[in-house]
């Protein structure tokens, strides 16, 4: 057989095969709109098709159109005729980038997958929501009212004596433990206050509407009893070890408290994976968002690619700390969570002082949409509720389990005191610090039809505050709030990626032992480069499913230990030598 017989028999299978493969094609779609009322989901994924077949518009019931990896270039307009079309695959098709921003705006109703990750981001959203669903409220929510129920209401009859314990008016200074009650408060403040009061509440208002605030109101109120419970458990149940360090957390408690080393495990992988998501890639992706609205020209195309050296710049600050292990990180963060909250909330209680006639009217809207179904209906209310209870739970961390590890390195005897120190998290938090955010979201009006189309997250709350500087100021210092905001939140995001890495480390010894500490140290270092660059949607969807599946094992060993803490309450309480006067 010579070589040009060789190539036409090539070439004439090749047409035989397209041949096939369009008369599959057509036939399938000649299938569907034989009976065009029944075909709710179509496949034509890997046809070799040029254009999407006319024919389809006829199929006025379809639900789901699979046409990746197909050579389509263009998305005709007789799409938007498909009115119960939720999903259109397209990956793997050559459409430009600069046309799929009109397409999504045509099909705005329509999820679209251009790419794998579209696909996997739309996945791991459904999960979130399944994660995040009613019965996950309830158990949160429900635990915390249980807890603060059994506990007496410790978040009054506690509130004072915890102020006095972070000023160090108790302090032994012979007491086992690596850092102080104040440095294990704002080790732990650094995990919590940061993208979660900058991001989370803007994310919580933009997709769940101001009523979710009050819903984050609810979490942090009922979390005091949860992170008071879970944190006294940690002091009881930690490892002293010779050398002076301290291993502590739910893992600890589940293992020496309720005798469950498997159980134990199960919350250390999933807080390893959880620290990957809600402490790292979260906070370097949500600082390139903000940076984007601080400085506008990095929205050019030309500036394509800055995410990448903004998560280096990231990762070389964090490996510079987490290297030095807790004592470290504590001094850092006494240094920078401070400093930044007082800037952050300064400029926030700026703008609430001049625009302080609107105050009423905001907590009015917040308190009207979270609680009037007839205002907004019920599919909202609940969208509120799923936002404001998983943003809550995001922003203080209440009954996640991962504040007590911080707090079991304390130097104290007494694991109460610590529980009282730990507290007071979620109020300074959610009730104080988010509620400033959301109530400059709320009285500039950066929500509902006056939020700019696609802005969510810290993008959200710089603009918001952007407007205020700007309605104080004048349009000249109006991005003196947006700094504000951007900076604030590349500190914060900084102090939460270097706290959450001892969490995560601390996981990595209870399951691999202390050699595994370094290894997970150097892949979560490059794990914030990672984060810096990958759709915000998808890092907020991992993390809110990490959240509830580390939750999980924490919330069942403080309810099963409740009984315990309770007496462990009461006797502190009742017997005064245990609280020594003020010195």
């Amino acid at each position: 057989m010579n070589k040009l017989t060789l190539i036409v028999i090539m070439v004439l299978g090749s047409g035989l095969v397209a041949c096939a493969e369009g008369k599959n094609v057509y036939h399938k779609v000649d299938e569907a709109i034989k009976h065009p009322d029944k075909v709710t989901h179509l496949d034509l994924s890997g046809q070799g098709l040029r254009e999407i077949p006319s024919e389809i518009a006829m199929l006025s019931k379809i639900e789901s159109l699979n046409l990746s990896d197909n050579r389509i270039k263009e998305v005709p307009d007789f799409l938007t005729r498909l009115v119960k079309l939720k999903t259109l695959d397209l990956r793997g098709n050559a459409i430009a980038e600069e046309s799929r921003a009109g397409i999504s705006k045509r099909l705005d109703k329509v999820v679209i997958h251009f790419t794998f990750l579209d696909w996997f981001t739309w996945l791991t959203g459904l999960l979130a929501g399944y994660a995040w669903g009613l019965p996950t409220v309830i158990i949160l929510v429900g635990t915390g009212i249980y807890l603060t129920i059994r506990m007496g209401f410790v978040q009054g009859r506690g509130f004072r004596h915890s102020i006095e314990l972070i000023q160090g008016k108790h302090d032994q200074k012979d007491d086992p433990g690596e850092v102080s009650h104040f440095q294990a408060l704002t080790t732990a403040l650094s995990a919590t206050v940061g993208t979660g009061n900058i991001a989370g509440v803007a994310t919580a208002i933009a997709m769940g509407g101001p009523g979710a605030v009050f819903w984050m109101w609810i979490t942090a109120l009922v979390g005091m009893a949860s992170k008071y419970t879970s944190c006294t458990l940690s002091l009881k149940y930690r490892e002293l070890h010779p050398d002076g360090k301290v291993s502590g957390g739910p893992m600890y408690t589940l293992k020496h408290g309720l005798n469950m080393p498997k159980l134990a495990a199960v919350f250390a992988f999933f807080t390893l994976i959880a620290s990957f998501g809600i402490g790292n890639m979260v906070q370097s992706n949500s600082v390139v968002d903000g940076l984007k609205v601080a400085i506008p020209s990095l929205n050019k195309p030309e500036m394509a690619g800055y995410e990448y050296y903004t998560g280096v710049i990231l990762a070389l600050l964090v490996g510079m700390v987490i290297l030095g292990g807790v004592r470290r990180i504590a001094r850092v963060a006494a240094i920078v969570v401070p400093f930044m909250a007082a800037v952050y909330c300064g400029a926030a209680l700026l703008i609430l002082f001049f625009h302080i006639e609107k105050i009423p009217s905001a907590f009015a809207t917040i308190l009207n949409l979270a609680l009037n179904p007839w205002a907004i209906g019920g599919g909202m209310m609940g969208e509120a509720i799923r936002y404001g209870v998983s943003r809550g739970v995001f922003s203080n961390e209440a009954g996640l389990g991962s504040a007590p590890m911080a707090h079991a390195a304390a130097k104290t005897k007494e694991p109460v005191r610590e529980g009282l120190v730990a507290m007071l998290e979620p109020f300074i938090d959610t009730i104080l610090i988010c509620t400033m955010t959301a109530l400059v979201i709320v009285i500039t009006g950066s929500w509902g039809e006056g939020r700019p189309d696609g802005l969510t997250s810290s993008g959200l709350s710089a603009y918001a505050f952007q407007s205020g500087f700007g309605s104080i100021f004048g349009e000249e210092l109006k991005y003196i709030g947006a700094w504000v905001v951007s900076f604030g939140l590349v500190f914060f995001a900084y102090s939460t990626i270097i706290s959450w890495s001892y969490y995560g480390d601390r996981s990595a010894e209870f399951l691999f032992g202390e050699k595994a500490v370094l290894p997970y140290r150097i892949i979560y270092t490059m794990l914030v480069v990672v984060g810096a660059a990958i759709p915000i949607k998808l890092v907020w969807n991992l993390a809110d499913t990490a959240n509830i599946l580390m939750a999980a094992p924490n919330l069942l060993s403080i309810i099963l230990l409740a009984g315990m803490v309770k007496s462990m309450t009461n006797k502190y309480f009742s017997q005064k030598k245990n609280i020594p006067p003020p010195k």
